[in-house]
């Protein structure tokens, strides 16, 4: 039980950072916001996280070529414990969207905070192993700034700092682990709703699957881990009608390394791209970057 509760604790930055990213680029409204993400230890945590998206294309509104698009986000997430199964999420997320080249594009601001309500519903522990069935729904607010007009010339509608809709958020996460092995198998999703100008980002679907081992040390435990993640978007809509260069597809894969020491949870992990198909195929994503620093009490 020992084993179990500390690699339990050592998944926090694995978890944390784990989420449904979605196409900004090609107006998919990507979130970046966690869909019920779980700290599977049995503590409550703060943690700050950094997420960079890089994409380069064709945006076919402004006409601009070979344009560089960065996705800096940075966001705040707590956890609170309610009792011995369910839990409080909120994640609260500061956005700054950059666009390089012929028509250059900024903006910045609160993103769209979300809350969810996080069950633990099955929990089995044997001598060696041990199988676990996190269940999490929530919503996300429209506390991000919207322009309706952000398609006619001044930006591309992905570049909004919020959707301006109330959305539905849900993750499904399996983990099973065998003495210092383990994997994780996780799927979420993200339904939107229509804002008040009559505009609807796609819904969202992502998958992952990750195999990771623990290595206990003097100078703390060290969890290396790697594994494939898809995502799948659908068309944003506008009046109910499909917007061209909106939707895509991808497959990537992801490695990386986090270190925790006491109460504190530090981390890193990278994606990249196998196969893509945002928008149309004007525009794709050239790597994604996160990093995690989460606080357990």
């Amino acid at each position: 039980m020992q084993q179990i509760k500390y690699l339990l604790c050592a998944l926090v930055f694995v978890l944390v950072t784990q989420q449904v990213f979605a196409c900004d680029a090609c107006g998919c409204s990507a979130t970046g916001n966690g869909i019920g993400l779980l700290n599977q230890s049995n503590k409550n945590f703060v943690a700050i996280q950094y997420t960079l998206l890089h994409f380069r294309g064709t945006d076919s509104a402004l006409n601009t070529s070979n344009a560089d698009d960065y996705f800096h986000q940075t966001q705040v997430r707590a956890r609170f414990r309610l009792n011995k199964r369910l839990n409080l999420t909120a994640n609260i997320p500061y956005k700054s969207n950059i666009r390089q080249g012929e028509s250059p594009v900024r903006t910045s601001g609160l993103g769209d905070i979300s809350l969810s309500l996080n069950a633990m519903l099955v929990k089995k522990s044997m001598e060696k192993s041990a199988f676990r069935w996190d269940l999490s729904g929530g919503i996300e607010m429209p506390t991000g700034a919207y322009q309706h007009n952000a398609q006619d010339g001044a930006q591309p509608n992905g570049f909004n700092i919020g959707t301006g809709s109330w959305n539905v958020l849900l993750q499904n996460v399996f983990t099973f682990q065998y003495q210092n092995f383990g994997s994780r198998f996780i799927l979420s999703g993200k339904a939107h709703t229509e804002n008040e100008a009559l505009y609807r980002f796609g819904n969202q679907l992502a998958t992952g699957l990750q195999v990771f081992w623990r290595k206990e040390s003097t100078i703390g435990t060290i969890v290396p881990f790697a594994g494939v993640y898809s995502e799948f978007i659908g068309q944003d809509e506008l009046y109910s009608y499909p917007e061209i260069s909106t939707g895509g597809k991808a497959w990537y894969v992801n490695a990386g390394l986090q270190y925790t020491k006491n109460n504190i949870v530090f981390g890193v992990q990278g994606y990249l791209p196998l196969q893509q198909n945002y928008a149309g195929n004007t525009t794709e994503n050239l790597y994604r970057i996160n990093t995690s620093f989460a606080f357990l009490f």
